[in-house]
């Protein structure tokens, strides 16, 4: 089982190698800036759901999940401007999505997130974009958020900054990292 374990967080760090760092107090800062339309991130989606299920590593590891704007450059990020072209409005919606999720379980005006949102967000993630790679979509949103285990209020929170100008704030900031 330490093996699977080991195996599984070697291949993250060989993902992520430039984006972890050892804390003084023994711990690993992960940082994750994901993208859903690349097959790497949504493979990479499945691990960290995988590792962070397991109680001793998410304990350890400090993860700050940057769910990165289609790359489209339409501002501020308005789904109606998707043609198919430019960007897909199905990946724009997951984008508000992800983002309002980090919002609301692990905001980033926070200097940790609590471990078990921590672990929500990243079976989060998992479902969203390993689960759902094949059909992309904000209608998994409420499935996914509760095969993650985030509250009915949580939810409710993510939703409503998914459908304001939040999301569109959140990720424009996260667009400036």
């Amino acid at each position: 089982m330490y093996k699977s374990i080991i195996l599984i967080f070697g291949l993250i760090i060989a993902i992520n190698a430039q984006n972890i760092a050892t804390k003084d107090d023994g711990s690993v800062k992960l940082i994750w800036f994901g993208a859903s339309w690349w097959p790497e991130c949504q493979q990479f989606s499945g691990i960290i759901d995988q590792v962070l299920a397991k109680k001793e590593f998410n304990d350890i590891v400090d993860w700050t999940w940057y769910p990165v704007p289609d790359g489209s450059g339409i501002t501020p990020y308005d789904c109606s401007n998707c043609n198919g072209t430019d960007c897909s409005k199905e990946v724009c919606q997951v984008d508000h999505i992800e983002a309002c999720t980090v919002h609301v379980l692990c905001p980033y005006n926070q200097t940790s997130c609590d471990k078990a949102n921590q672990m929500a967000q990243s079976k989060f993630v998992g479902c969203m974009e390993w689960d759902h790679q094949k059909d992309p979509g904000a209608s998994h949103a409420s499935d996914c958020a509760n095969k993650a285990g985030i509250s009915f209020a949580d939810y409710d929170k993510i939703h409503e900054c998914a459908n304001s100008p939040v999301s569109a704030e959140v990720m424009d900031f996260i667009a400036k990292q």
